[in-house]
């Protein structure tokens, strides 16, 4: 995306590479997401900043399709530099991590990685009550 930086960022293993926002002044609103390739029984997320100044205000979402999301946490100033979970039973295949510029930031964003659970099985398309354990790889993408 030309509005932040690599996207892969959130998936490449290292938490000293971030995604954030270049644009200037800072959107409205960004986000950025992961394509896990198929819809699957999930049971959470763990995430890592390396900075809160981007992420006053940030929500969690599940989508199967990129069009309807699913909120399955909310969370503002959050701790830096140190993994943080959240725990909650959707079936998708996109999750995204959405940031609002409520504070006037210069930047939206500055997550460093973060981590999928649940099953390594695609879900039945009217299956959501799996709780399997495994961690997925994904693909991630950039949006404005």
């Amino acid at each position: 995306s030309s509005t932040g930086t690599w996207s892969g960022n959130i998936r490449d293993g290292s938490t000293t590479t971030t995604w954030q926002t270049t644009t200037t002044p800072a959107p409205n609103s960004a986000a950025v997401y992961v394509d896990l390739g198929a819809s699957y029984p999930l049971t959470g997320v763990q995430y890592f900043f390396r900075r809160n100044s981007g992420a006053k205000s940030f929500e969690v979402r599940i989508s199967s399709d990129l069009k309807t999301w699913t909120t399955v946490a909310t969370g503002s100033n959050p701790q830096t530099m140190i993994w943080q979970p959240v725990l909650f039973n959707q079936t998708g295949r996109y999750v995204q991590f959405l940031f609002r510029n409520t504070n006037g930031a210069v930047a939206l964003g500055y997550l460093a990685e973060i981590r999928v659970y649940g099953s390594t099985s695609p879900a039945p398309a009217d299956d959501t009550t799996s709780t399997p354990t495994a961690t997925m790889s994904a693909t991630a993408t950039s949006t404005r």
